[in-house]
């Protein structure tokens, strides 16, 4: 009879532990969670459990500079225009393609653009706005010149025969020994890049339309150009694999260290800063404020 009391003794105890365990779960874990936060030395059964409390990091010691990218300065499409931007030597971090209402950009220009300021001032992200309802610069995406460049090739491709004929034609008037390539990103020097945007564009225009995919420029004499106006619904369509839409709400009534920590938290590289109606402000850089934040720990 002693040995079945000993038993029932045994047995009972780990029942009774485990249902007030299943009873108290909720309770046990949030002083757990509470003793995790409070206390630094547990003893119990005259044995001692030393706490190290990990640091918890608040989001006001964030730094709350947030460096905006270099941009370029306002362009539109036309020739002129073009040629001032890829003469200029001072590095561009971005770009900002304004669509307007679907009539100030084509795709031969947007073409040619993330071709040479790439190339000629280190382009490293286009930036999409266009007109909203009763507003201007809403902000469509931002997306690689390079992956840009590549879009419009594979879907208007006569752009691309154009641009390989002009760079052969642009270098042929070098001097023998002369210099094609003056920077580490591929930057022409003035002539022949002058040359190129001339050769190209005379490659993609006519006098006279051969078919119905040439615009009319409205110009006098009359103009042609085998490319096409391109608004915001025609550049969701276009660049919809290579869009990015990383962008958070920047105003002023908002604390900049909760502006950066929404930074941290997008995904991507580019960010793009806009106001409350997604009006766009400016363009950072989300690896490099990671990195700047790291080197400040």
């Amino acid at each position: 009879m002693k040995d079945f009391v000993l038993l029932v003794q045994v047995v009972a105890w780990p029942i009774l532990i485990a249902a007030a365990l299943i009873v108290f779960h909720n309770p046990l874990v949030e002083f757990l969670r509470d003793l995790g936060k409070r206390a630094s030395k547990i003893s119990a059964f005259h044995v001692e459990i030393e706490l190290h409390p990990l640091a918890e990091a608040p989001v006001a010691t964030l730094s709350a500079d947030i460096q905006a990218l270099q941009p370029a300065e306002s362009f539109s499409s036309n020739m002129t225009a073009l040629l001032e931007q890829i003469r200029s030597d001072r590095p561009v971090d971005y770009a900002v393609i304004d669509l307007g209402d679907g009539d100030r950009w084509l795709t031969s220009r947007i073409f040619l653009f993330s071709i040479l300021l790439s190339r000629m001032r280190g382009l490293r992200s286009f930036v999409f706005v266009a007109n909203g309802q009763d507003q201007s610069r809403r902000f469509i995406g931002t997306a690689d010149p390079k992956a840009v460049r590549w879009s419009i090739a594979r879907q208007c491709p006569w752009l691309e025969l154009a641009y390989a004929d002009a760079y052969n034609a642009a270098l042929a008037t070098l001097l023998p020994g002369s210099p094609a390539i003056v920077s580490s990103n591929g930057a022409l020097d003035s002539w022949p890049a002058t040359q190129l945007v001339q050769n190209f564009l005379r490659n993609i225009q006519a006098p006279v339309p051969p078919d119905a995919t040439w615009i009319d420029l409205s110009s006098s004499p009359p103009k042609y150009e085998h490319a096409r106006w391109i608004g915001a619904s025609d550049a969701e369509s276009m660049f919809a694999t290579v869009f990015e839409r990383s962008w958070v709400v920047s105003s002023s009534d908002k604390p900049k260290a909760d502006v950066l920590t929404a930074v941290f938290r997008s995904s991507g590289r580019f960010v793009a800063l806009v106001e409350p109606d997604r009006r766009f402000l400016q363009l950072v850089d989300r690896y490099a404020q990671l990195d700047q934040e790291a080197r400040q720990r």
